[in-house]
């Protein structure tokens, strides 16, 4: 399915317009490292990594964080109506990693199908890319080996606008369990504010989850 994206305008009324053509033409990306609260997650009935990647979903498509969709068509700042996960599977066979897509959708179950379906279909193909990654997705891996305080990827100073986020291994606080999660955003796309509010509204999704009803076990209330 095809997603066309929504033009922001860079006009004197828009109130990041000059602040989007300052880091475009002079790209800077900024990450940090922050904890989550993942103890609702983790008792989820689903594959973690899956939840994670629904709930990181669900908030990236939030209508306040738009920001974490925002890319570049023919040079002009654009915002997808929707954006997906291009996410890494480990192949525990060849220790190494594929890159698969999967498209959001609000129900959990659905996603969670998406998901083990990949897991069915590509768990013996060890190539990078062995399927397309569509335009409008967002890089999502998990290095669930390292519980980190904080990870930096070093991307070339390009103009590529969507956030790339990285997980760690979650560790227990006590009766919570936190994970690690390092946002890299490019600076035109957002600022310190807008990354905020991204991990706030991805944290307020976890805290959600319902975990008694395995049908639905994560609530679409933002």
């Amino acid at each position: 399915m095809h997603i066309l994206p929504h033009a922001i305008p860079l006009s004197a009324d828009e109130p990041r317009a000059l602040h989007v053509k300052q880091f475009l033409d002079n790209p800077v990306r900024f990450s940090l490292t922050v904890k989550l609260d993942v103890s609702a997650a983790k008792l989820c009935p689903y594959p973690f990594y899956a939840v994670m990647l629904h709930a990181i979903l669900q908030a990236a498509n939030a209508p306040q964080c738009s920001n974490m969709r925002m890319t570049l068509q023919d040079g002009v700042p654009a915002i997808w109506s929707e954006v997906g996960a291009n996410y890494t599977f480990f192949h525990a066979e060849t220790k190494t990693f594929s890159s698969l897509f999967l498209p959001y959708c609000k129900g959990v179950a659905q996603f969670v199908a998406a998901y083990n379906h990949n897991r069915a279909r590509y768990e013996h193909n060890s190539d990078y890319l062995p399927a397309p990654i569509p335009e409008y997705s967002i890089p999502i891996s998990m290095i669930p080996w390292i519980n980190f305080d904080s990870f930096d990827i070093a991307l070339p100073a390009t103009n590529y606008l969507a956030p790339v986020i990285t997980m760690g291994k979650f560790c227990k606080d006590g009766e919570r369990l936190h994970l690690p999660f390092s946002l890299s955003l490019h600076h035109a796309a957002g600022d310190g504010y807008h990354a905020a509010v991204f991990l706030q509204t991805l944290q307020d999704i976890l805290c959600k989850i319902r975990i008694a009803d395995p049908r639905s076990a994560l609530s679409d209330r933002m």
